[in-house]
C-alpha cells in the first residue's frame, strides 16, 4: 500500500537549499525588516488547532479527528497585505495505535482585506502532500502534489483564528483530504 521513497533525505536538502535561495532572492536588504508591528519584512507564524482527516486508500476509506499544527515562515511585502511564505499544515490523528501525519507543505501566499488588526484574510498554499508514521521505524514516507486553501481573522494584533482544507495524492492508489481550525500567533 506504502512504497518507499528513495533519496528522501537528498530531496529535503534541496528544497531546503532551494527555498534558501528564493528568499535571499526576494528580500532585499534595505527592506528586511523584522517584528517592527507591521506585515511587511520578516513573518513566522505557528499554532495549533483541531480537524478532521480523510485517507481514501484504494481498498479502503478511513476517517479521523486530528489535531492540527500550522507554521508559517515568510515575507510580507511592503504593501502590509500580502504575506509570501513556506507553508506547513499537518494533521495528527491514531490509526490503529499508529501515529499518522498528514499534511500539505509548500509556498504559501496570505491576503489581508486590509492593513489593519481585525482584518480578514484569504490563503492559498501549492506544493506537496505527504503521509508518514513519523515515531515509527521502517515505515516510509509518501509524497505527492499538494493544494491548500484557507479563510481566516487576525482577531487582535498578532493572533489569527483560520479555517483550512488541503488536498494531496501522496501515493499511487490513495488522496488524502483534511480539514482543520487553527488558532495561530503570527509575529511581524
Amino acid at each position: 500500500m506504502i512504497s518507499k521513497v528513495q533519496g528522501s533525505s537528498v530531496k529535503r536538502q534541496l528544497v531546503v537549499v532551494l527555498f534558501s535561495a528564493i528568499v535571499c532572492c526576494l528580500i532585499p536588504s534595505a527592506e528586511a525588516e523584522a517584528f517592527d508591528g507591521e506585515k511587511s519584512g520578516f513573518v513566522l507564524g505557528m499554532g495549533p488547532g483541531l480537524g478532521w482527516a480523510r485517507n481514501d486508500l484504494s481498498i479502503a476509506t478511513e476517517s479521523k479527528f486530528a489535531v492540527k499544527t500550522d507554521f508559517t515562515l515568510g515575507y510580507g511585502l511592503s504593501n502590509g497585505q500580502t504575506i509570501i511564505a513556506w507553508s506547513n499544515k499537518v494533521l495528527w490523528y491514531d490509526s490503529i495505535g499508529i501515529t499518522i501525519a498528514s499534511g500539505t507543505m509548500g509556498l504559501g501566499i496570505t491576503r489581508f482585506l486590509n492593513q489593519e488588526e481585525n482584518s480578514t484574510f484569504f490563503n492559498a498554499l501549492i506544493g506537496w502532500n505527504s503521509i508518514s508514521a513519523p515515531f515509527e521505524s521502517n515505515t516510509p514516507t509518501e509524497y505527492g502534489f499538494g493544494l491548500g486553501l484557507g479563510v481566516g481573522k487576525e482577531f487582535s494584533k498578532n493572533w489569527l483564528v483560520g479555517l483550512d482544507a488541503t488536498w494531496g495524492k501522496p501515493g499511487k492508489g490513495f488522496t488524502t483530504f483534511g480539514i482543520g481550525l487553527h488558532f495561530s500567533h503570527l509575529w511581524y
